[in-house]
């Protein structure tokens, strides 16, 4: 089993002889501790009830960690002092970026002044690029009838990571009645179907195609308390978003284009190291019929296999209603993000009754393609200060970013500097450089980015 085999250490009582307790381990278990070598270090200590009642006896609960040399246990050590300094948590609240307000509820971040403008820089240098690269953007609102996700399928498979409904607009007789009934509206927990309803709201030609569009969406989603984490695992997020709807003859073409795009974007952002995985179909959860889903596995492994990174399996990890490609990238410490997925899907324009006019007159359904870049940009904001030498920013900014130009306005409005009294000793200071009066030029002014 795993790596090791399954061992029962009898802890015996050296008076009585008799067993008092059993440790099933996936071990093996060493016979004394003489077998144990000097690299070992305990990590830290709790108070534990046995059989967790506190009414029982209090036991000492002691954690540590084992290597085969001192050498091994140094370089462990050294990896999670590393990764506590790059804690994207730990530097929000030095550097004054981010917070999560008890009042606004778990898993709710706030970005304050300083991390707005590291924000705006982002998201401003991510537009341009989609702008280069012919998306067109588009807005849609935060919430929407239940009917739209009854369509889309979200509503039969995702409702559980869904906030429950707001039931509004009924009208009441003075006897409690109905005279109209209301209607359940939900946060959104993808774009997806608007942007549906955007290719929809007229006629589209295949001139047209690949028609791709692109979102900053607020998205919500419920996520259990118990996985709620930082940046990493949110509730309310901003999704870079973007579906590219195409004909079936461009899909390859278009699939290789955005995976090329998306590599180069988060290039860009400081990543370097990458794999790709392939989730398929998950038998349990799907919709569609089979042709269709094996017609879309085998396209996204192609291009996958063209790129020439290595392509890992992941069996049943697709969503409902297509498979995807996933771009796994290494940060500085060697640990693995999950960053941009790139999902095919022949079934939600069937279901949204999608079409074009083809070159021959005809009506024919586009194919989709859903791209998120980094999932959302809060999570980048997480895996950001481990993917360069230096944890803080700008060292987690590539130096292409570091200058851009600012309407003079809102850099007037954060020409500020952080204080020495209230900012902790250990952080770093952090000063916004000043532009010169709005009389003097109607133009924005180029600066260089904050430096810390």
């Amino acid at each position: 089993m795993g790596a090791g085999d399954i061992t029962i250490y009898d802890n015996v009582d050296r008076k009585s002889g008799d067993t008092v307790w059993c440790d099933l381990c996936r071990g093996p278990h060493l016979p004394n501790t003489k077998l144990i070598s000097n690299a070992f270090a305990l990590t830290r200590s709790s108070a534990a009830y046995w059989l967790g009642n506190q009414n029982n006896q209090q036991l000492q609960r002691i954690y540590g960690t084992a290597w085969p040399t001192k050498d091994a246990l140094k370089a462990y050590q050294e990896r999670i002092a590393e990764a506590e300094r790059r804690d994207h948590r730990k530097l929000g609240a030095e550097l004054d970026l981010f917070s999560f307000p008890d009042e606004l509820g778990s898993g709710l971040p706030v970005f304050h002044p300083k991390g707005g403008i590291i924000r705006k820089a982002m998201e401003d240098y991510s537009r341009q690029r989609h702008v280069d690269a012919g998306y067109e953007f588009v807005y849609t609102p935060h919430i929407t009838k239940g009917h739209l996700y009854e369509v889309s399928g979200h509503l039969d498979w995702y409702r559980d990571g869904m906030f429950p409904p707001m039931h509004i607009d009924a009208e009441l007789n003075e006897d409690g009645t109905v005279r109209k009934p209301g209607q359940d509206y939900y946060l959104k927990p993808m774009n997806c179907p608007m942007h549906n309803l955007i290719f929809r709201s007229r006629g589209r030609s295949y001139r047209e195609l690949p028609l791709r569009l692109f979102e900053f969406g607020s998205v919500y989603r419920y996520e259990k308390s118990g996985v709620v984490h930082g940046l990493t695992r949110v509730r309310g997020m901003t999704q870079d978003d973007a579906h590219i709807y195409c004909t079936r003859e461009q899909m390859k073409d278009e699939l290789t284009t955005t995976l090329n795009f998306v590599l180069g974007l988060l290039k860009d952002y400081g990543l370097d190291d990458f794999y790709l995985e392939l989730s398929t179909k998950n038998e349990e959860k799907f919709v569609g019929d089979d042709a269709t889903w094996d017609e879309a596995t085998r396209t996204l492994a192609e291009v996958a296999e063209a790129s020439g990174l290595e392509l890992v399996p992941d069996p049943g990890g697709a969503a409902f209603y297509g498979p995807k490609i996933s771009v796994q990238a290494k940060d500085a410490l060697g640990r693995t993000w999950q960053m941009s997925t790139i999902q095919l899907d022949f079934n939600l324009p069937e279901r949204f009754e999608l079409e074009f006019q083809a070159a021959d007159g005809t009506r024919q359904r586009p194919v989709m393609i859903h791209r998120a870049l980094f999932g959302s940009v809060e999570r980048s904001w997480a895996c950001s200060p481990s993917t360069t030498p230096e944890p803080s920013p700008p060292g987690w900014l590539p130096s292409k970013w570091w200058e851009f130009r600012w309407p003079r306005r809102s850099m007037s409005t954060c020409s500020t500097s952080w204080a020495s009294s209230r900012r902790p000793a250990s952080a770093p200071r952090w000063t916004f450089p000043r532009t010169a009066s709005p009389r003097r030029s109607a133009q924005p002014a180029r600066t260089r980015f904050p430096s810390f």
